[in-house]
């Protein structure tokens, strides 16, 4: 039986009975018919069974993603949260990005309101559920860059046939929260975890580790490379996330510079495998400059209609292809240097 580490909170208080084991395999481990605890003494027996453990409980996360991904069938998963990104570099802020995030139904409605230090800056991008299109919204300080308030693209959420057969060949779900929500930095972490587990040399640095809780939610926790945070092939890694103006400088760094440093990853899910919180956390240092990154993803809540808002007047709204959407983008990161946003 694998060795448990157990994290009591305000609210996970552990049985009395289950203070007194002198090792905590289960909440239930002081039963009489349970077998002799493995001493700890036994370190490689001890991290066979955590690492073991660990990817136990990243497959039933990666099943959970799969089985309420409204791209990949009957499933949904209705969800509210909230995401963030930090960058300093020697304590000035390069990037301060919120994103809050909202995802119901099957065919899934979405939105995200994507903000930081300046609200006038803000973009708010809601799919309707079924929809071909995705509505945006700019800022206050944006609204001159387009005809309308309101812009529309063609959506980016589409139950694509051809995406659908990638996801279900792939094991694990990599790409599953990508493809059906706006959860890109959760998929991020997920995938930079995954690129770092699937090299031996990142392996064994790795030191995954689970902590349980007494309602059988856990919590894991694994160093990775920072070269994992890059996209190679076709797995989305986490930096590629880190949209906003002026950031390439630094994206580009985690890849070269920093490559090799370490980058702490810890994501909470409940006993059922959903994720609830994920984080990275990592301190890097090239010799001249230092660069602080923080960045993760937390369930906020469960939605409901009134989360989601109601299409905008036609006469608000102008039409615009993927290739006129980009050009706008490209405007509002200039705006957003020009006025000193962190967006």
């Amino acid at each position: 039986m694998a060795l448990r580490h157990v994290k009591s909170g305000p609210a996970q208080r552990l049985a009395a009975a289950a203070l007194t084991c002198a090792v905590l395999v289960t909440v239930a481990a002081c039963a009489e018919d349970q077998p002799e605890p493995r001493a700890f003494s036994d370190r490689t027996q001890v991290l066979a069974d955590n690492a073991a453990m660990f990817q136990d409980r990243l497959a039933a996360m990666d099943r959970f993603i799969a089985e309420h991904n409204w791209t990949l069938g009957p499933g949904q998963w209705d969800v509210l949260g909230s995401a963030y990104t930090i960058i300093l570099v020697d304590g000035e802020v390069e990037q301060n990005v919120t994103i809050e995030t909202g995802m119901m139904g099957n065919p899934a409605a979405t939105y995200y309101l994507i903000g930081g230090s300046s609200p006038e800056t803000s973009l708010n991008s809601y799919h309707p559920a079924g929809s071909d299109q995705d509505y945006v919204l700019l800022g206050e300080a944006l609204r001159d860059l387009a005809p309308t308030p309101w812009i529309t693209r063609p959506t980016l959420f589409p139950p694509d046939p051809i995406l659908k057969d990638f996801l279900l060949e792939r094991e694990p779900y990599t790409w599953s929260p990508c493809a059906g929500s706006s959860y890109l930095i959760l998929c991020g972490i997920r995938g930079s975890m995954f690129r770092a587990l699937a090299e031996p040399e990142a392996q064994a640095a790795a030191k995954p580790e689970v902590t349980w809780y007494e309602d059988g939610s856990t919590m894991l926790s694994v160093t990775v490379p920072c070269w994992s945070l890059s996209t190679v092939d076709e797995f989305p890694g986490y930096a590629p996330i880190l949209r906003g103006g002026g950031t390439d400088e630094w994206l580009a760094m985690l890849a070269n510079e920093f490559a090799d440093q370490p980058v702490l990853i810890r994501i909470w899910q409940a006993s059922d495998g959903e994720p609830v919180m994920a984080e990275i956390n990592g301190e890097l240092t090239d010799g001249k400059i230092t660069m602080q990154l923080q960045g993760g993803w937390t369930k906020t809540g469960v939605p409901n209609a009134a989360d989601f808002p109601a299409p905008p007047n036609a006469l608000d709204v102008t039409n615009m292809t993927d290739e006129e959407f980009d050009a706008l983008m490209a405007a509002v990161d200039a705006r957003r240097e020009e006025l000193g946003s962190d967006d």
